[in-house]
């Protein structure tokens, strides 16, 4: 039997990020399936989703900006691999900046 598309959980999307000192780390976009998201994806408002994502954050909900800047002020990686791999860039430009000065 199925299980309810209201209760499943979903990854919505994963990006290998280049670790500092070797490897790669995960950045993981999760969305729990909802009612709210279902009538977005059939009405095609998919840019919404990102903002439905930040709303369920409470409810452990995470977007990809989100994860990728955890991982950066965790100092997992830099401020090259996450302004990479964001989707919202503008918000490592300046971390970008004053990594790119401090390596010259």
């Amino acid at each position: 039997m199925a299980a309810d598309p209201d209760q499943q959980v979903r990854e919505g999307g994963r990006a290998a990020v280049p670790r500092i000192g070797g490897g790669r780390v995960a950045a993981l976009e999760i969305l729990f399936a909802s009612p709210a998201v279902g009538k977005m994806i059939r009405e095609g408002k998919t840019s919404q989703i990102t903002s439905a994502i930040q709303t369920g954050s409470r409810e452990g909900m995470i977007d990809m900006d989100s994860s990728i800047r955890k991982l950066f002020d965790e100092e997992k990686i830099t401020a090259r691999a996450a302004y990479d791999k964001a989707i919202d860039k503008e918000q490592f430009k300046n971390a970008l900046e004053a990594e790119e000065k401090r390596s010259k």
